[in-house]
């Protein structure tokens, strides 16, 4: 990336730490930070602007729906991506008896709020299981009935999987079956057109690759649908929230009908500058960048006995995250934290997630430490 020097400055971490541990949290540029300390400057001196702010919020909704090829009428502001998919499960019109399909590679956020529906109102939770780590039309075909409304997945797994949202999106499109998307964990650091890709709903939160923080993020739902999800929790619209006391319900137009009560204009703020620190790099740069330092990852973690490599690494199911396992994990990222390289431990393994603000040379760096803790430990 040819101006990674200026990128690194934005994040003052990597001059204290190898910092590859972007698939958990991504820490914010300082343009975020500025954004932010110029919000609580200015409100403490001059209270709040809200025309102004609510310029910002068009703006940022305008910038997020352009990075995956949506219109701003169809993305509304959630607090996480956990509260978009709740949105999603609830609003949808199922009715007992009714399926709803999930996959063993999820998160738990994109499982409990189906399996809620399956508590509360007798909606089946099925799961499509995973094949060496991989999801196949083929498997999902054979669980489908007349019955089933939704597939609930992610776009990217938590061990680094990027998976077909486009073939599914349009097996789900030919059977009549909404498609949801967890796409949190991919949003932000590769390429994600939910016009393309046949997606009805998408929830991402902001803490990863949009890169403002926790308590702020999108809502992506489809215009064709709109109508047809419901309102489980209601507010009024900003331009009649002080209007006089009435049974009358009115709706804001498009997927701002689903806010309710007041904005978090601070994350808003952080949304926004994010997504135009985002828009500056250029979203093709960056996964050409991410995919670059995988491919390094891949290949030297491949050169070492003992290490096996978890995610599938073709460049079409490839996302920037690589996932290994060592003969001890624990005692792997302890090592590295100790070297001020900072990894996850997930699951069964260890998850490794540069960003673009990472070097070839952090990388090199880090497999060997590894491949020096893997040589001591067999010996």
């Amino acid at each position: 990336m040819d101006n990674l020097l200026n990128i690194r400055k934005q994040f003052p971490i990597t001059q204290s730490m190898i910092y590859l541990d972007s698939a958990r949290i991504v820490p914010s540029p300082q343009c975020v930070m500025e954004a932010i300390t110029s919000l609580l400057s200015e409100m403490h001196e001059k209270g709040e602007n809200r025309p102004c702010l609510e310029r910002k919020a068009e703006d940022a909704l305008g910038k997020f729906a352009a990075l995956i090829n949506a219109t701003p009428e169809e993305v509304v502001f959630i607090k996480n991506t956990t509260e978009g998919l709740n949105l999603a499960a609830n609003g949808l019109p199922l009715n007992p008896g009714d399926n709803v399909i999930i996959t063993d590679l999820e998160h738990l956020n994109n499982v409990y709020p189906w399996t809620n529906l399956q508590e509360r109102k007798g909606i089946e939770v099925r799961i499509l299981k995973s094949r060496e780590g991989r999801l196949w039309i083929e498997d999902l075909r054979a669980i489908v009935d007349q019955r089933t409304r939704a597939l609930a997945l992610s776009f990217v797994t938590f061990t680094g999987l990027k998976i077909d949202i486009k073939g599914f999106g349009q097996f789900c499109r030919s059977h009549d079956i909404y498609l949801i998307v967890d796409g949190i964990q991919g949003v932000g650091r590769i390429k994600l057109d939910v016009k393309e890709s046949l997606v009805d709903i998408m929830s991402c939160g902001g803490h990863k690759g949009l890169m403002a923080g926790r308590g702020i993020g999108c809502l992506y739902i489809d215009k064709r649908i709109l109508d047809s999800i419901m309102v489980t929790y209601a507010g009024p619209p900003l331009e009649v929230r002080h209007a006089e006391v009435n049974t009358e319900i009115k709706r804001s137009d498009g997927a701002k009908k689903f806010n309710a009560g007041g904005a978090n204009y601070l994350g808003i703020c952080a949304l926004q500058a994010g997504l135009e620190y985002l828009n500056k790099v250029g979203i093709a740069a960056i996964e050409s960048h991410n995919l670059k330092l995988e491919k390094l990852l891949v290949e030297g973690f491949q050169t070492i006995p003992g290490i096996n490599v978890l995610s599938p690494h073709c460049p079409e199911e490839s996302s920037g995250i690589v996932s290994i396992s060592t003969p001890d994990n624990t005692k792997v990222v302890r090592i590295l934290e100790e070297n001020k390289i900072r990894v996850s431990s997930r699951g069964i393994g260890i998850r490794v997630a540069p960003h673009f603000f990472n070097t070839a040379e952090e990388i090199f760096r880090t497999v060997s430490i590894v491949a020096e803790k893997i040589g001591r430990g067999r010996n």
